[in-house]
């Protein structure tokens, strides 16, 4: 009995110790956040012998784990508390960033639209002050036009005007180097063609202006040719801004007849060998015109032609030039080389001349009339670039077209001109012809050699002036020409021809009146055509 007893005592007192052990546990476990269940398994599994023992070191271990997860959770907090404090730092300090970021680009746009308030208040007064300028400058060109006017009209007489309009000037043409007005002396009714020149550009100083239109002038102003447009004076205004060049009117603008087609062929070589006459005197004389060109012939009620436009002129023998100038002012033409003499010493051999001469640099003309070395960029004898010019101006008045646009590889026709002769046949079966006979078969017969030999492509072997007059074709033709009875001037016309001169505007309407008739034929084939139809 009392075994027994004893036993279940220290049986009854084991159990409480295993149960206490068994929540110790689970209080260790929820605090370090470790899991202990294995070390509890392990304790449970014991035998009952030395079962106190065994609660006396689990009692000892369970304290000691409490301690390590409470400082592992309290560490483990602290650190996150210190990240999270360091994250939102970063967070703040990226904020205040994008303020002042904010603040800045507020700042440049206040400074901008400042900024752009003052560039729109600095152009409204340069605006202003550029209405007040343009005031000023209209001001002062009415003021040099009616200084030009008054001096037009005290010397050469009134301007002619359009209509009845007393305000509108009669212009007779518009170009790049000004307007061309008419004036008429009203003692004899004489008229007068009066270039008033463009203001100085931006591209020159006024040094340079007046200088381009005093070379001008006092090459112009020398010339005694019938050939060649007479030039009286060159006015200018007080302050040398504005200027006007005074020449003889020709009512005839061959280019408008040219385009339309009225000229016979006869009339047409007169006109040539007007010309060829008329560069004569400038080679002659020491300078080239340098722009021939259909635009600068104009014609006489007496059917001579007349070079104008002196603005392009090259100098290449001064000396000439010189001897030309010193007898402006008299009557005659003694002393300087008229369109029949020429005292350069020639070559028999090639007739080019034995003195060295001024090359001419520079483009300068129209496209179409260029000779090919003009183009090159080098130094060039521009007495051989008039001979090609003048031989392109015969090219378009028989054609009634250019031979080609520029003379450059780049263009077709030219470059199928200076190509080696040769003939094809496309596969259409249309010849096509290259070298210079593809533009000279165009032309008649009898002027082929003589425009073949004008249009080398090599100027060295190109034939002058003289040459060109002296070749048979040109030497047979009859031309109109003037003879000189002292101060007076007196037209011969050619026999077996007449010319058909008609003004600009005449040929205008004649275009016109075409146009109409052409018209009227078509709608009277048309309704012939539905009447037959409606018939049928």
């Amino acid at each position: 009995m009392s075994t027994t007893n004893s036993t279940n005592s220290a049986a009854g007192g084991n159990t409480p110790h295993n149960a206490m052990g068994s929540v110790l546990n689970s209080v260790v476990s929820s605090l370090s956040l470790v899991s202990l269940s294995s070390t509890n398994n392990s304790h449970r599994s014991s035998t009952d012998q030395g079962t106190v023992h065994s609660g006396e070191s689990i009692s000892t271990g369970g304290s000691s784990h409490v301690g390590l997860g409470l400082r592992r959770f309290l560490g483990g907090r602290a650190r996150r508390k210190k990240l999270l404090q360091d994250k939102l730092k970063g967070i703040g300090e990226k904020v205040e960033q994008r303020r002042e970021e904010h603040r800045a680009e507020r700042k440049e746009k206040r400074e901008a639209a400042k900024s752009l308030k003052e560039k729109q208040r600095e152009k409204e007064k340069e605006k202003e002050l550029a209405i007040l300028d343009v005031a000023a400058a209209e001001a002062e060109i009415q003021e040099d036009d009616s200084e030009v006017t008054a001096k037009l009209v005290s010397e050469y007489g009134e301007i002619c005007h359009k209509g009845s309009d007393p305000n509108e000037e009669l212009v007779l043409g518009q170009g790049a180097g000004g307007a061309v007005l008419l004036v008429k002396r009203p003692s004899d009714g004489h008229l007068f063609a009066v270039k008033k020149f463009l203001r100085q550009n931006f591209r020159e100083s006024l040094y340079e202006y007046r200088k381009r239109l005093e070379d001008e002038y006092r090459i112009a102003a020398a010339i005694r040719n019938p050939n060649l447009v007479r030039t009286y004076e060159l006015l200018r205004t007080s302050d040398e801004k504005l200027f006007a060049i005074v020449m003889d009117y020709c009512p005839y603008d061959f280019f408008a007849m040219v385009m339309a087609g009225i000229m016979s062929r006869k009339e047409i070589y007169c006109y040539f060998k007007q010309m060829v006459k008329g560069v004569q005197y400038m080679h002659h004389n020491g300078f080239a015109h340098r722009d021939l060109k259909l635009d600068n012939c104009v014609v006489t009620k007496e059917g001579i032609l007349k070079i104008v436009d002196f603005g392009s002129v090259a100098v290449f023998d001064q000396e000439a030039v010189s001897r030309l100038e010193k007898k402006e002012n008299e009557d005659d033409d003694e002393g300087a080389r008229d369109s029949n003499s020429d005292s350069s010493e020639r070559s028999e051999a090639d007739g080019t001349l034995s003195y060295s001469i001024i090359k001419a640099r520079g483009v300068a003309g129209s496209d179409p009339y260029l000779a090919p070395e003009c183009l090159a960029l080098t130094p060039y004898d521009p007495r051989a670039a008039d001979v090609w010019s003048l031989a392109i101006v015969f090219c378009c008045v028989i054609l009634r077209r250019f031979p080609w646009k520029i003379p450059r590889n780049s263009d077709g026709a030219y470059k199928a001109f200076i190509a080696a002769p040769s003939e094809t046949v496309d596969a259409k079966g249309r010849k096509r012809i290259f070298g210079p006979d593809r533009l000279l078969r165009a032309l008649p017969s009898k002027t082929r050699p003589v425009i073949g030999k004008m249009l080398s492509l090599n100027p060295d072997e190109r034939i002058t002036i003289d040459q060109v007059a002296e070749e048979p074709f040109v030497k047979q033709i009859e031309e109109c020409y003037v003879e000189q009875d002292g101060a007076k001037e007196i037209v011969v016309n050619a026999q077996d021809h007449t010319h058909h001169l008609m003004m600009a505007e005449e040929i205008e309407k004649m275009e016109q009146d075409k146009k109409v008739l052409e018209k009227e034929k078509k709608d009277l084939e048309k309704s012939i055509g539905g009447g037959d139809d409606t018939k049928k």
